[in-house]
């Protein structure tokens, strides 16, 4: 075991009890650097536990911010729930909403107090998450005795459609248990009875015929939540809206050569930049970057698959947007031949989402110059041979120095200039910019400020591209367009 482990693990199977309400565990807070073994730490321990359960409920939620996270966090719990008889689901919207139902509640249309639940763990993205809470009949979160939050700070970072607020609400609250039309709210039940782990509901219901309430109290809740970042929030206002309880606080560092031993090197024809920007600007300074700026032949670095898509499309959608523009004016687009502006982007996306041959087509034409854009994740990008990038752009800004440099050191090869822009959002300055002290390359990067007034003239086309990327987003999920709010931001940051 590693240090993580050792400091974790003892915290988490002290108390191995799934519903004693007279002893409930304290929260964790972890910060630990990625690849320090936290997601065994707590893998390992929640299943030692669980597996002593009789009855199948939902038990450990685990909400993670992309689906390639929840794919690597699934892939670990699969091996180790081997010989036991624990059910793990996943709900990330990679599935149709209807076969994500079938698989964590089933299809039964009549309602149960307590709820059902087809599988002991569930791993989930925010969005996704509250969308089932809010579609879902039967679906409940009032079992619940882990809740994992990986990646906080990106989580709490964003709304997700107040992912947090909602899925603690739910935890918590008990509303009203029927409606006007008698039917059970699911998403609010549970006070009145015990987590008890010998009757199920569906028995309950059946047999005891136990009446509907209507009743409005606060749950005593044995959950036990568990945080994990690499960069643990300090903000006061984010720890409030947690609502820990007894909280621990676990900090790991890594006792190797510290990176200001590490002699990083990099090309002297490189120049690197900082763009200080929330997060939901960062879509337009990328497009400011390639209209205003004239950048060509960039790599823009992505965290995950989910967000190199996104970002894709929104900027192909800006690029519709202006060429609609453009034509109405009828002075830079030649209507016959269809010929495109030369200050156009042209942006592809390179992802495990592609076939061997695609990916082998859309790097030959980056390399022809045909594509002006090419965005990917690290865990793609690592395979990719290019020798001409003029641009990186960090879109999401490294947690490692290592990483950093892997990424600008794709442009200003053999003695070409080049330039590199990391794009840091606001609660993660001070982390980046201790990195880079650390390293002794602070001094290396020049702050860039980008007034409003140069973004003013790209803002109405802007707003043209996210509408249609909200329109896009309903027609995908025309049954439940209705039902679920999708705000301009919100749009773009969330997980899908």
């Amino acid at each position: 075991m590693n240090a993580l482990q050792i400091a974790l693990i003892p915290l988490l199977v002290h108390n191995r009890s799934l519903s004693d309400i007279h002893k409930p565990p304290g929260d964790i807070c972890v910060s630990a650097p990625t690849g320090s073994g936290k997601t065994l730490a707590y893998v390992l321990p929640i299943i030692e536990i669980l597996s002593k359960r009789v009855i199948t409920r939902l038990r450990a939620l685990v909400v993670l911010p992309t689906r390639d996270l929840v794919a690597q966090v699934k892939e670990t719990f699969d091996v180790f729930c081997k010989g036991t008889s624990l059910k793990i689901g996943v709900v990330t919207g990679q599935q149709s909403f209807v076969h994500e139902q079938e698989q964590i509640v089933g299809s039964s249309t009549k309602l149960f107090t307590g709820g059902i639940s087809k599988v002991d763990i569930l791993i989930a993205t925010p969005g996704r998450l509250i969308e089932h809470l809010s579609l879902s009949p039967n679906f409940t979160l009032q079992h619940l005795r882990f809740l994992i939050i990986d990646e906080a700070d990106r989580l709490l970072n964003q709304s997700y459609q107040d992912w947090l607020n909602n899925t603690l609400k739910a935890i918590w609250l008990i509303g009203n248990v029927t409606d006007k039309k008698g039917t059970i709210n699911f998403d609010s039940i549970g006070a009145s009875f015990n987590n008890d782990d010998t009757i199920s509901s569906i028995m309950t219901e059946t047999f005891f015929n136990f009446p509907k309430m209507d009743i409005s109290e606060t749950k005593v809740s044995t959950i036990q939540k568990l945080l994990f970042s690499a960069t643990l929030t300090h903000n006061p206002a984010k720890i409030a809206s947690l609502h820990l309880v007894n909280p621990h606080y676990i900090s790991i560092q890594s006792l190797d050569k510290s990176e200001a031993e590490i002699k990083y090197t990099l090309p002297t024809t490189l120049k690197e930049f900082m763009i200080i920007t929330p997060s939901s600007m960062k879509p337009l300074m990328v497009i400011h970057l390639l209209y205003n700026l004239h950048v060509s032949s960039a790599l823009c670095f992505t965290k995950s698959v989910d967000s190199a898509h996104r970002l894709a499309q929104l900027i192909q959608l800006f690029e519709d947007s202006k060429l609609k523009e453009s034509i109405q004016k009828n002075n830079t687009v030649d209507v016959v031949t269809n010929t495109i502006p030369t200050g156009s982007i042209i942006v592809a996306e390179y992802s495990s989402d592609l076939t061997k041959d695609e990916r082998k087509n859309v790097l030959n034409k980056f390399k022809r110059g045909d594509i002006r854009l090419l965005i990917c994740s690290d865990l793609v990008a690592r395979g990719i041979d290019l020798d001409r990038v003029n641009t990186v752009i960090n879109y999401d800004v490294p947690v490692y120095m290592k990483k950093y440099v892997h990424r600008v050191g794709r442009t200003a090869r053999a003695g070409r200039n080049g330039e590199a822009y990391s794009l840091v959002e606001t609660q993660e300055v001070r982390y980046f910019k201790n990195m880079l002290k650390r390293a002794g390359h602070l001094d290396k990067i020049k702050n860039v400020n980008i007034k409003s007034n140069v973004l003013n003239p790209m803002k109405n086309t802007y707003q043209q591209a996210l509408n249609a990327f909200k329109e896009n987003m309903k027609n995908t999920r025309t049954h439940m367009a209705q039902n679920i709010p999708i705000s301009k931001i919100e749009i773009y940051e969330n997980d899908m």
